[in-house]
C-alpha cells in the first residue's frame, strides 16, 4: 500500500517576521558582549529626543530637518542641541545621495561646533526585510580654532517590516577620525554606535520611534567609554512645497 507523503506545515509570514527580529536581537546582543568590558567604563546613560520633518521637492528630490535634544548624566544634565538640514536625492528602493549641515550647541561648557557632511546610503529588499548601508563624510569645525577634522562614518544594518504599521531598525556605525587637530588628538578610531528602533506609523504621514543607543568612544590614551541612550522622537512627511503654494 503507496503511502502518501505527509504535506509540510508552512512557516506562517509572521513567524518568518518574528524569527527574523530574533535573529537581529541575537546580533545585537552578541555585539555588545564581544566588547572586553575591561577596555571602557560605563559612563553615562540619558537621552535623545530626535524630531524629523521631510518635505518632498519632487520624485526624488527631498528637504530634510532635524532638531536632536540630549540629556546625559542619568537624564539630569541637558548636553546639547543639535540643528540639521539637508537635501537628498534618492533612487526608490536603491538608497540616496545627501549633503547636508549640523550646528552642535552644547550647554557645558557652552560652545558650538559647526559640520558640513555628504553621505551615500544604499538598501537592498528582500520581501519584508530590507538591508541598509551608508557612507558619511563629514568636515568639523570647532569653536575658537582654524583647525577641520576629517571624519568617515560606515553604517550597516538592516529593517523589517513587523506589520503594515510597525518595523524594526538595528544598525551598527562606526566612526573613523582621518587626521588629528587641537581638539581630536590623532587619526584613528573615534566612536562607534548600535542602534536598535521600533517605529510604529501614526495617522498624518507621522511616524513615532522609539529604542535604545549604546555609543563607545574610543579616547586614545585615556580610559574609553560605554554611554547608554533611549532614543524617542518624530517623522513626519509634510506634502510637497507645490501642493502648500
Amino acid at each position: 500500500m503507496r503511502i502518501a507523503p505527509t504535506p509540510s506545515v508552512p512557516i506562517s509570514r509572521r513567524h518568518h517576521q518574528l524569527t527574523i527580529v530574533a535573529l537581529i536581537l541575537g546580533l545585537v546582543l552578541a555585539s555588545l558582549a564581544a566588547v572586553p568590558p575591561s577596555h571602557a567604563d560605563d559612563h553615562d546613560a540619558g537621552i535623545w529626543v530626535v524630531n524629523q520633518v521631510k518635505v518632498p521637492l519632487g520624485e526624488r528630490l527631498a528637504l530634510h530637518g532635524m532638531v536632536q535634544n540630549r540629556w546625559s548624566d542619568e537624564v539630569e544634565s541637558y548636553e546639547r542641541t543639535l540643528f540639521r538640514p539637508w537635501l537628498s536625492y534618492s533612487w526608490k528602493d536603491k538608497g540616496h545621495i545627501a549633503v547636508g549641515y549640523d550646528l552642535h550647541e552644547f550647554e557645558q561648557p557652552d560652545r558650538w561646533e559647526q559640520r558640513a557632511w555628504q553621505r551615500f546610503a544604499v538598501q537592498h529588499p528582500l520581501g519584508h526585510f530590507k538591508l541598509l548601508g551608508h557612507l558619511w563624510l563629514e568636515e568639523r569645525f570647532f569653536q575658537n580654532t582654524n583647525d577641520v577634522a576629517v571624519r568617515a562614518r560606515f553604517s550597516a544594518g538592516a529593517a523589517v517590516d513587523i506589520d503594515s504599521e510597525t518595523s524594526f531598525v538595528v544598525r551598527n556605525e562606526i566612526m573613523f577620525d582621518l587626521n588629528g587637530t587641537s581638539r581630536i588628538r590623532n587619526a584613528g578610531l573615534g566612536e562607534n554606535q548600535i542602534v536598535a528602533t521600533l517605529s510604529r506609523k501614526l495617522p498624518g504621514n507621522l511616524v513615532f520611534e522609539i529604542g535604545y543607543l549604546q555609543q563607545y568612544l574610543d579616547r586614545r590614551g585615556n580610559r574609553d567609554l560605554f554611554n547608554h541612550f533611549v532614543t524617542t522622537g518624530f517623522r513626519w512627511r509634510a506634502p510637497q512645497i507645490a501642493d502648500w503654494l
